[in-house]
C-alpha cells in the first residue's frame, strides 16, 4: 500500500486537514521515504489553495533543491507560477499503434502514413 493513499484519500473527501497532518509527519519523520518529492509536491498544492503562498514557495524550494528533475517539481513549479498544466491528451491505445496518419500543413490536406518502427 503506498504511503500516500492515505493523505489523497482525505484530499478527495476533501479533508485537507488530515491531508496536511498526514503530509507533514511523512516530510518531518520520514524524509529518507520514496515519495518525499510527491509529499513535498502534495504540500505545495495544499497550501497554494488555502492561499499561504509563503509556506507553499517555501516546500517548493526544497522540492527545487533536493529534486531538481523531479517531475513533482516541474507540477510544484506550475502551482506556485500559475502556468497551466500541459497534459498528454494521448489516449492510451494511441501510444501502441504502430501507424499514425499525419496531417501536411498545407491547405490540400494531403494525408501522409508513417509507419513507426
Amino acid at each position: 500500500l503506498n504511503t500516500l493513499s492515505r493523505p489523497k484519500c482525505d484530499l478527495e473527501k476533501k479533508n485537507i486537514n488530515g491531508a496536511l497532518i498526514y503530509l507533514k509527519d511523512i516530510y518531518e519523520n520520514h524524509s529518507s521515504s520514496l515519495s518525499i518529492d510527491e509529499t513535498l509536491y502534495l504540500l505545495v498544492n495544499i497550501y497554494k489553495s488555502i492561499k499561504e503562498d509563503e509556506i507553499a514557495k517555501n516546500y517548493a524550494a526544497i522540492l527545487a533543491y533536493n529534486f531538481p528533475k523531479s517531475k513533482w517539481y516541474e507540477k510544484s513549479y506550475n502551482i506556485i507560477n500559475e502556468l497551466e498544466i500541459e497534459t498528454n491528451d494521448e489516449n492510451w491505445f494511441e501510444k501502441f499503434n504502430p501507424i499514425r496518419l499525419i496531417k501536411n500543413n498545407k491547405e490540400e490536406e494531403n494525408i501522409e502514413i508513417q509507419i513507426i518502427e
